[in-house]
């Protein structure tokens, strides 16, 4: 999968995914992509029925989200969210990762270079056909489990590094979180709200609270599953 760094409207752009690593993605003879988006708590990007998306490169870490039939997404503010990953369906991945020649290509090549090795060490080796027939095996995943694994490594996200930050300075202030009855236990101070705008100001800038409780509350808040001002 690709992680996701930030999602936004850059103007004159589009709705931009940026990644947390390079996607190594190409677009191959200008075809944009389908992609499916999850984990991103946004329902107007986590694939569904009704939200299907497809994406085009812009470089190595951006990605232009466009809609079912390849237009750009213009609703400011709709589609914004810092965290999520992105996957493509298997034959897309295949086509558009590698280099200059898909991976889709490439894999093929790979195989039966290995099975024709392996036929001529059979001829000379029989006895060790058992031990051949198994690397051939090895062989014809190994590609497969290559491209998995490059895409599957997760990398602290920087939305999720600042989350980490703040949530030890709320334990260090109130080590053993309790839940309280509805009324003045619950209330927030102002210096409050202000020191949590300042410290994630980098990633709120002029966004809505459908960011910020997504985004921000529900990171620092689910594991306790206990309300902010709690």
């Amino acid at each position: 999968s690709i992680q996701i760094s930030d999602i936004s409207n850059e103007r004159g752009v589009g709705v931009v995914l940026t990644s947390v690593s390079s996607h190594r993605l190409r677009q191959r003879r200008g075809r944009n992509f389908p992609i499916k988006l999850c984990n991103t708590g946004n329902p107007f990007l986590n694939a569904s029925k009704t939200v299907e998306l497809r994406a085009r490169v812009l470089s190595t870490e951006r990605l232009e989200l466009l809609d079912a039939s390849g237009n750009s997404l213009e609703h400011e503010g709709k589609f914004d969210t810092s965290m999520g990953e992105a996957v493509l369906p298997a034959g897309q991945s295949l086509f558009h990762s590698g280099g200059y020649i898909p991976m889709l290509a490439t894999m093929p090549l790979l195989v039966l270079a290995g099975f024709a090795g392996f036929a001529v060490l059979v001829e000379v080796h029989a006895e060790q056909y058992a031990v051949i027939a198994t690397l051939a095996c090895v062989a014809f995943a190994a590609p497969m489990i290559a491209v998995k694994l490059s895409k599957s490594r997760m990398s602290p996200t920087p939305l999720g590094r600042r989350l980490d930050l703040y949530h030890g300075r709320l334990l260090e202030k109130n080590p053993c979180p309790q839940a309280c009855e509805p009324g003045p236990g619950r209330a927030v101070r102002l210096t409050q709200i202000l020191d949590l705008h300042d410290f994630f100001k980098t990633f709120i800038q002029r966004r809505n609270m459908h960011y910020l409780e997504a985004n921000v509350i529900r990171g620092l808040t689910s594991h306790h599953r206990l309300s902010y001002a709690e």
